[in-house]
């Protein structure tokens, strides 16, 4: 049985597929998340060019540091949650468009390193 998680990106933007249960999709709606109330997953400081949402989908920002999810503990801290009942595609000038089946996703910004400090990848 292979456990492996496929990681999808959309530059500088990793998506983690997660499959929660009922209980704790309850738990992460009510507790850790607060639902954006857009489509617009990131807007790029060089271009303000926007990663958005192409479907039916609800994007969240968490407002908790960590969660233990699947047997696994997960670092949350200033990612987003995906919450796509359908197929959504997620679309930006710049990149090809990224199809992502329906399911729960860990929405995660790719850090760059520069010995100082990590800072996020601009795009």
């Amino acid at each position: 049985m292979d456990d492996t998680i496929k990681v999808l990106r959309q530059g500088e933007l990793l998506f983690i597929p997660v499959k929660l249960t009922e209980n704790q999709h309850q738990n992460l709606s009510q507790e850790m998340v607060r639902l954006k109330g857009t489509n617009c997953i990131r807007e790029g400081e060089a271009t303000g060019h926007k990663h958005e949402i192409d479907g039916t989908a609800l994007l969240y920002d968490v407002t908790r540091e960590s969660m233990y999810l699947d047997g696994n503990y997960l670092r949350l801290d200033g990612e987003m949650f995906l919450d796509a009942p359908d197929p959504v595609s997620v679309i930006h000038p710049e990149h090809k468009t990224l199809k992502l089946d329906r399911g729960q996703y860990v929405i995660r910004i790719q850090k760059e390193y520069d010995e100082v400090k990590d800072r996020l990848v601009n795009d």
